[in-house]
């Protein structure tokens, strides 16, 4: 799918090419839930919206429903699922072939990600690292 701009994630077919993901929060008891986009469009077809209104019509909370309560209050929000799997993928790779580097008063350095593959550059661990030491010397 070449991106056009403005770029549009207006039905299911569009949203499972460009590889966001779909998750719904039902405003009444607060469950969330990710739905698969690839099961919508099987089932609804790649035509069908997926903005709220076109959704809202066929979607429901399945608890709120069976307590007798409001079923379609429901916020839907996009998420980007490849995006997120890509950038993992990458920040691994870099941190795995990283150098360390010696630090000025002693001990190495390399590049840290943490649960969200944040990578830390080496400049800015350094950099961290001996302000930290100033403040007790």
């Amino acid at each position: 799918m070449t991106m056009k701009y403005p770029f549009v994630e207006d039905t299911l077919g569009k949203k499972l090419q460009a590889g966001s993901g779909l998750s719904v929060d039902c405003m009444t008891c607060h469950r969330n839930v990710k739905l698969d986009v690839k099961a919508l469009v099987d089932r609804l077809g790649e035509d069908h919206g997926c903005m709220h209104w076109d959704l809202i019509k066929v979607l429901f909370c399945q608890p709120c429903r069976e307590a007798g309560r409001g079923d379609r209050n429901l916020a839907f929000m996009t998420t980007a699922e490849r995006r997120r799997r890509d950038n993992q993928a990458l920040a691994k790779e870099i941190a795995k072939n990283a150098p360390e580097v010696p630090l000025p008063f002693g001990g190495r350095v390399g590049l840290h990600l943490n649960k969200y593959s944040t990578i830390y550059t080496i400049a800015g661990v350094i950099v961290t690292i001996v302000s930290i030491a100033m403040a007790f010397i």
